[in-house]
């Protein structure tokens, strides 16, 4: 497989995405993680770190996969069923409900063991949109898009205990969250709207046909 990072002359142009109009005041005592259940998700930890998460707070897991069952029986050893729902797969517009619900986005992404891990994540992208306040592991190609105490917090691989303090201190401190949701809201707009994406692309086009002129 080729190392991109030692290609030259590669542009990377993220997928475009909607703007939203959410409501922050709106939101409920909800946290949520969206994707498919393997290992890298480290949907674990963020099960274990709801035992020191304020108890007002509960957590719903969206979507399927092959921990399913594992999480479910970590739920209920953890004492957890009352706090964490599973919610299986859902369409387009129950998703869309859950992203306008959540106060907090988690995506505890951890390195598997064949080294995989998350890439882009644009779940993070959209949760920022629907103005929840993100925490995700720094690894694999979250770092692109949460910027520690700017746009999300960055928390430790495999560390619930952190994962914990971090969400904890996003539900006791508004300011700062209210804060990093616009933060996170102005680089999406930036980077992932519609409109950004089509001016770098014609940016691009521009650029591959000013360097062809001069071949």
């Amino acid at each position: 497989m080729t190392d991109l990072s030692r290609v030259k002359n590669i542009s990377v142009i993220p997928y475009g995405v909607t703007m939203k109009d959410s409501k922050r005041n709106s939101k409920e005592n909800l946290i949520i993680t969206v994707g498919r259940q393997v290992e890298r998700k480290g949907t674990e930890y963020l099960i274990k770190a709801m035992k020191y998460i304020d108890s007002a707070y509960k957590l719903a897991i969206i979507g399927n996969g092959p921990l399913i069952g594992n999480l479910r029986d970590l739920t209920v050893k953890e004492n957890l069923s009352d706090r964490v729902s599973f919610e299986g797969w859902v369409s387009d517009d129950k998703l869309e409900e859950f992203y306008e619900r959540a106060k907090i986005f988690v995506l505890p992404a951890i390195y598997d063991s064949r080294g995989e891990t998350e890439g882009l994540g644009m779940v993070l992208v959209e949760a920022m949109m629907h103005k929840a306040v993100c925490v995700a592991s720094g690894i694999g190609g979250i770092p692109d898009i949460i910027k520690d105490k700017n746009t999300g917090f960055i928390s430790k691989e495999k560390n619930y205990e952190d994962i914990s303090e971090k969400i904890n201190y996003i539900i006791r401190n508004k300011e700062t969250s209210d804060s990093i949701v616009k933060n996170a809201l102005e680089f999406c707009s930036k980077e992932f709207s519609l409109t950004s994406v089509e001016k770098k692309y014609e940016h691009l086009i521009k650029q591959v046909s000013f360097n062809n002129g001069k071949a």
